[in-house]
């Protein structure tokens, strides 16, 4: 008589070798690229389009746009992302934080601001903190460039959410901030911020 040890094993061992068969089975049959002709072409297909007509290509796809240029990404491009990356970043640091923070957020920006700027918002390090406790949490929602001077200034105008938590409650605020940027030695850095309503 076949113990019950014996019977779970060959059981398992079945239902293993099935899962390993279709599998194989599978992956054999299921997913085979087109091969190339001997021109080096892959084959056109046929498809079937709105309508009921057949649509033959060779890698077209049917309804696509075409004969629209594509803009190469400039450098200058690529730069002006940058600056309002770094205006978003600046912001949901500076605007986050907490009476038990102790300051953690102006810490963290000392090397996105130039030297001016530094000195204002270092100031207020080591001030105590007092009252209970309040919390905010800042998240830019939109950035839009709105001056820039190639390697000199630029400006960006963000619009935030704010998340006030005060007294057990929570506030939202939504605010627009400009953020005023010098080029200083090949390297974008905040020099003046400013909220607005």
């Amino acid at each position: 008589m076949i113990t019950l040890r014996t019977r779970l094993f060959i059981i398992i061992s079945i239902v293993v070798l099935l899962v390993l068969v279709i599998g194989i089975g599978l992956l054999w049959y299921g997913k085979r690229a087109p091969t190339p002709t001997p021109g080096g072409e892959t084959p056109s297909t046929t498809i079937p389009a709105a309508g009921g007509q057949n649509v033959t290509g060779g890698g077209a796809v049917p309804g696509a746009i075409t004969g629209l240029p594509v803009q190469p990404i400039t450098t200058e491009a690529t730069e002006k992302n940058a600056v309002k990356q770094l205006a978003k970043v600046f912001i949901e640091r500076y605007g986050s934080y907490s009476t038990d923070s102790d300051y953690q957020n102006i810490i963290e920006l000392e090397s996105l601001v130039t030297e001016k700027l530094w000195a204002t918002l270092s100031k207020k390090i080591g001030t105590p903190i007092t009252g209970s406790f309040m919390g905010m949490t800042t998240r830019a929602v939109a950035a839009a460039l709105t001056d820039w001077k190639k390697d000199q200034s630029a400006t960006v105008g963000l619009q935030v959410v704010q998340t006030e938590e005060k007294n057990g409650g929570q506030n939202v605020l939504h605010k627009n901030i400009d953020i005023k940027f010098l080029k200083v030695k090949d390297a974008w850095l905040v020099d003046s911020f400013g909220w607005g309503k």
